[in-house]
């Protein structure tokens, strides 16, 4: 994987807003989150892959990991501020 490959990570902001978002607005229960948050993750990066020229497996792999660090950020956050 190049350098280039990694740049998929800097989508886990959005991933983290849009979770909350959709949580809201559907009443997600919240063992679906990290489905959730995968889900987004991929679809991100996969949809960026053609932008950055990079192909469809690691697109899927950086998916995958801002997906699951984008659920770790979440409950980090939700721990550290009690709600």
């Amino acid at each position: 994987m190049e350098l280039q490959d990694w740049w998929g990570l800097n989508g886990i902001p959005f991933i983290i807003a849009l979770v909350e978002v959709i949580k809201r607005t559907f009443r997600l229960n919240k063992r679906y989150i990290p489905i959730l948050s995968v889900i987004l993750g991929v679809g991100f990066n996969v949809a960026l892959a053609p932008s950055m020229q990079t192909d469809l497996l690691p697109a899927i792999l950086v998916g995958i990991m801002a997906g699951l660090a984008a659920c770790g950020m979440y409950s980090g956050i939700k721990a550290s501020w009690g709600k």
